[in-house]
């Protein structure tokens, strides 16, 4: 990430900043339990998953109790996964279970700010359920553009973060020009420089989106210190 275009939109910093843990819980959401080499912000805990086997979807809940906030991270698609991959691929099979769950959960914790959030298939997921139910919010990575982008009667927060080089960018273009998207922000980062499909699997990853987040949070802040020491500290380890 250039330094010098976050000291010309410190917008995009403070949007990064706000969305670290976002990005985490959409990592997470690619193991079943527990949360593996990454560490949860404060307050944070991992609630109950939900995986409906038919269509492949896999959802990870996050709650944080002391603020009232619920957050839906839905996992992205998996390759080794026939029944995920054909789903995703060439049907929209999980979009309907995936409403069906964040309604059961909204109206579990009803007077809760509910996020819906995901990577790749999985942020197109997060956008279709803030599109369609009432009081959503969303925080997509990289997301697919075959579901979620699309606009209708209720405005929400919305906010992508995409990679300027990840292969989806080929067919998904620049959200900015298309209306549909209904985003109130749309921010890009350049985490791995190079062109369209020079690193494709490291440029789409999640886990390149969150360490370059967190190394630019942890720049000015020091929780986001502590979660990529905690990340790094694993690595280690690993």
């Amino acid at each position: 990430m250039d330094a010098k275009d976050l000291a010309r939109f410190p917008a995009k910093r403070q949007l990064i900043h706000t969305h670290v843990p976002e990005a985490l819980m959409s990592a997470i959401a690619y193991l079943d339990t527990g949360t593996g080499a990454y560490a949860l912000p404060a307050g944070w805990q991992r609630g109950e998953s939900f995986r409906d086997d038919a269509s492949g979807l896999f959802v990870a809940s996050f709650v944080n109790a002391s603020e009232a906030r619920l957050t839906l991270a839905f996992r992205g698609t998996e390759p080794t996964t026939m029944v995920d991959l054909e789903n995703s691929l060439f049907g929209k099979t999980q979009v309907a279970p995936a409403l069906a769950f964040a309604r059961q959960m909204q109206s579990r914790y009803k007077g809760w700010l509910l996020t819906a959030t995901g990577h790749s298939l999985g942020g197109a997921l997060a956008l279709e359920v803030s599109h369609t139910l009432n009081g959503v919010e969303a925080v997509a990575f990289n997301p697919s553009p075959r579901i979620g982008n699309k606009r209708n009667s209720i405005p929400y927060y919305r906010v992508i973060f995409r990679e300027r080089a990840e292969p989806l960018a080929l067919v998904r273009g620049n959200p900015e020009d298309t209306a549909d998207w209904g985003l109130r922000y749309n921010v890009l980062l350049d985490i791995v420089p190079g062109i369209v499909g020079y690193r494709p699997l490291i440029q789409h990853a999640i886990d390149t989106m969150v360490r370059g987040m967190l190394v630019i949070a942890a720049e000015h802040d020091s929780a986001a210190r502590e979660l990529l020491a905690a990340l790094c500290a694993n690595d280690a380890v690993d």
